[in-house]
């Protein structure tokens, strides 16, 4: 969690509720190690590395440490993941390009990623690029079908685009 106050609350709640696995870091993911611009949303939940059209900001930024997952686990010396849950407000494919050792070394990883086209668009990301770069890396691509209330394959991307413009959280694992 990048935000400080987010942070606060965060290690608040992990020790009130004695958990005891959990590592907290104080840094954003990206595809890059170095420090950048974290834009305040108004929503405490919705800050982003970037000005987003789709949350208002309250015109405040602050310097924020950017890291790599490749980075981090292999500093830490972690080998093997299971699962990596991606929600960073519209710069979902830069978290990815800089996880591509942890993709290549874990076989079996799965992934939940927040997926909402206006945000990826926002940062300047195409939707399809993202899709089709986890196509790339051999994961099938299930999203949530909420008129049939069930997991639905994706097997074709336009599909995905046009169907699921609003968003929706994609779960991604390799058979």
């Amino acid at each position: 969690e990048p935000e400080p106050k987010n942070f606060e609350v965060l290690k608040k709640n992990i020790s009130i509720n004695n958990i005891e696995n959990v590592i907290l870091e104080n840094l954003a993911v990206s595809n890059q190690k170095g420090v950048t611009k974290l834009f305040i949303s108004e929503n405490h939940g919705a800050h982003s590395i970037f000005n987003q059209t789709t949350h208002k900001t309250t015109g405040k930024t602050i310097d924020i440490k950017t890291i790599r997952l490749d980075d981090y686990f292999e500093k830490k010396s972690i080998g093997k993941i299971s699962f990596v849950k991606i929600d960073v407000e519209g710069v979902e494919y830069e978290v990815l390009k800089g996880m591509n050792d942890i993709l290549e070394k874990n076989e079996s990883i799965k992934l939940l990623i927040e997926f909402i086209p206006e945000q990826l668009l926002d940062f300047g990301t195409e939707p399809r690029r993202l899709l089709e770069f986890l196509k790339e890396k051999k994961f099938s691509i299930y999203f949530f079908d909420y008129n049939d209330s069930h997991l639905k394959k994706l097997n074709d991307i336009k599909q995905m685009i046009r169907e699921n413009g609003i968003g929706v959280n994609i779960f991604c694992k390799r058979e």
